[in-house]
């Protein structure tokens, strides 16, 4: 079983906000990049394909779960409250808590000091951004950031030294540089369709 479709039964849920919120802010990309660098890294660092699948998978998760997380709403009122301030957070927590039952099951629980630095530096940029009042999304300094913790995790697999994460950072920096925006352009449309091409790049 590829791991990537676990992702798909996770956004079936019954209220169909969920997909107003997919169709309306994510990218067919942001599906499939972290296991593709994941993939990349791997081979890079010659861990298992396995291994690999699985630190795609986190990734994705801790990215989904931290953009959804993104979207809320500043000002809502009592008609707009669910589907603007209250789905958001709930599935970016749901996301979430896949996220750490994954870490958990795959018996990465080690590597959550680099997935909770990601989510920090995340965290101090939207802070920034507020004080500044900005309300730009910086998807692709996100992006470019959570690569580079995904090199680390797989460094960490790889039990690399000081040259092996230099190595596997600069592959990072270089994958994100020159696949984001190719797989990025295209836009969600539907779960069964974004299934249906997820399985295809994966295999």
């Amino acid at each position: 079983m590829i791991f990537l479709l676990n992702l798909v039964p996770a956004l079936r849920v019954k209220d169909v906000a969920i997909f107003d919120l997919l169709e309306q802010e994510f990218h067919y990309g942001e599906f499939i990049f972290f296991s593709q660098l994941a993939a990349h890294l791997g081979r890079i660092a010659n861990i298992s394909a396995k291994d690999a699948k699985e630190v795609g998978l986190l990734s994705e998760l801790i990215y989904l779960s931290s953009k959804i997380h993104f979207f809320v709403a500043e000002k809502t009122d009592e008609r707009t409250q669910c589907s603007a301030l209250q789905m958001p957070v709930l599935i970016g927590d749901l996301l979430y808590s896949r996220f750490v039952v994954f870490l958990s099951e795959f018996g990465k629980v080690a590597y959550l000091p680099i997935y909770l630095e990601y989510l920090r530096q995340f965290n101090q940029q939207r802070i920034e951004d507020l004080q500044k009042q900005q309300d730009t999304v910086h998807t692709e300094y996100f992006v470019r950031l959570l690569s580079q913790k995904t090199a680390a995790v797989v460094a960490s697999i790889a039990g690399g030294n000081g040259e092996m994460q230099n190595t596997l950072q600069t592959a990072a920096e270089n994958f994100w540089q020159e696949q984001w925006a190719l797989l990025y352009g295209k836009r969600v449309t539907s779960l069964a369709d974004l299934e249906e091409q997820m399985l295809a790049a994966v295999i």
